[in-house]
């Protein structure tokens, strides 16, 4: 099974967020241990979207998107496209409306802020953002704390968005205007 950096109660986030999703973008993929879970929690029909940019080794290969690659042959009711790109050069190319989007390229303040802005105004009301809020951990001492911290750090109008589930590092917010 592909590794994942994640806890059981994080993936539990990451279903939980991706429950009758169609149309999800995952951002940092890692060997695909989280689009697994997304994809197992998907509707039937839907489409995932890793965006990775998946660096070669001295190889000239990436072991992580191999692994990735060959976990989503394993659950086929969900296709899988894949973006060898930065989040931020994917979501300049991006023109549709997705219902999910998992913010786990980059673990700073400023780049899931970028994220945030890039890929946001993609989500409509109901749509949810799964973002880590470990980027907050010198700043706030509880994980609920970090959740509200972080929306608020990073979102233009975080009045706009909802704490939907949270665990750990992982939290799923939800667009609600």
């Amino acid at each position: 099974p592909p590794l994942s950096d994640h806890t059981k109660r994080e993936a539990d986030v990451l279903r939980a967020a991706a429950e009758g999703v169609r149309e999800a973008v995952e951002l940092g993929a890692f060997e695909g241990g989280g689009s697994t879970q997304l994809r197992s929690a998907m509707m039937p029909g839907g489409v995932l979207t890793v965006v990775d940019p998946y660096r070669p080794s001295h190889l000239q290969l990436s072991m992580a998107r191999i692994v990735a690659r060959r976990a989503a042959r394993h659950q086929p009711h969900v296709a899988t496209r894949w973006l060898r790109m930065t989040s931020l050069e994917a979501a300049a190319l991006w023109t549709r409306a997705i219902d999910l989007c998992v913010l786990d390229a980059v673990h700073t303040l400023e780049a899931v802020r970028d994220d945030w802005t890039a890929w946001s105004r993609f989500i409509g009301p109901g749509g949810r953002i799964v973002a880590r809020n470990d980027v907050m951990l010198a700043e706030e001492p509880s994980s609920d704390e970090r959740s509200k911290a972080l929306v608020a750090a990073i979102a233009p109008n975080p009045d706009d968005w909802r704490i939907y589930r949270s665990a750990d590092t992982f939290t799923a917010y939800e667009r609600v205007t």
